[in-house]
């Protein structure tokens, strides 16, 4: 639940839409226009703030995973900070809500959507996640200078492994979070759209990434 305080009747209009499932893109950007002014918006910014000042390494993109449609606007509220505080970043959105748009809704109105992200991967994105870091490396991608975002599609129930490398980066104890499966073995709730985004229960080979972690 979100309060907003000092709503205005167009924040109250949203806060409406939102309850009740009927959000546009003019909703959306709106609202979270008026979340950044929060209690709640101004904690993201500091957050934000001093993840920017980490090693004084310059931030290149940032990455928004969406579970479902009632995080678009807070998601929109970190994209509007973000670009505030960091201009030069791309922003990239994926996650189920993405992918459950799929390729076709999303690019029907891409232009309309500019003000969330500059990047949206539908899909399971950890193979073209690392597509799109050496795209950006080489210059091949500089979201901010499109007059459109783009749509890039991942794997659909691939079933690759999770890969763990440079592990002697990260600080100790290291606790490294893996799915073992994908899908759903029930699969037969008429309200939920995971399995028509994920395929049939399947198994990952995970040994593959449980030798790299042991070695």
């Amino acid at each position: 639940h979100i309060s907003l305080s000092c709503a205005s009747s167009s924040t109250s209009e949203a806060v409406r839409q939102l309850k009740y499932g009927f959000l546009t893109n003019d909703v959306v950007r709106h609202a979270s226009r008026a979340l950044v002014s929060t209690d709640f918006g101004c904690w993201t910014r500091r957050k934000i703030a001093s993840a920017c000042d980490v090693d004084g390494r310059e931030i290149d993109l940032v990455g928004i995973s969406l579970l479902h449609a009632g995080q678009v606007v807070p998601a929109a509220m970190i994209s509007a900070i973000i670009r505030e505080l960091i201009p030069s970043a791309t922003v990239a959105w994926g996650g189920p809500h993405i992918s459950g748009i799929g390729r076709v809704a999303l690019e029907e109105n891409l232009v309309d959507r500019s003000f969330a992200a500059d990047v949206f991967v539908t899909g399971h994105a950890e193979q073209t996640f690392v597509s799109l870091l050496d795209n950006m490396a080489l210059g091949n991608v500089s979201g901010r200078e499109r007059s459109k975002p783009i749509v890039l599609d991942g794997v659909q129930g691939g079933t690759f492994a999770p890969l763990f490398e440079n592990l002697e980066l990260y600080d100790e104890p290291l606790t490294l979070p893996a799915q073992s499966t994908l899908g759903c073995s029930f699969g037969r709730c008429a309200f939920c759209t995971y399995p028509a985004i994920e395929p049939k229960p399947t198994r990952l080979p995970l040994a593959v990434s449980v030798g790299t972690v042991i070695e």
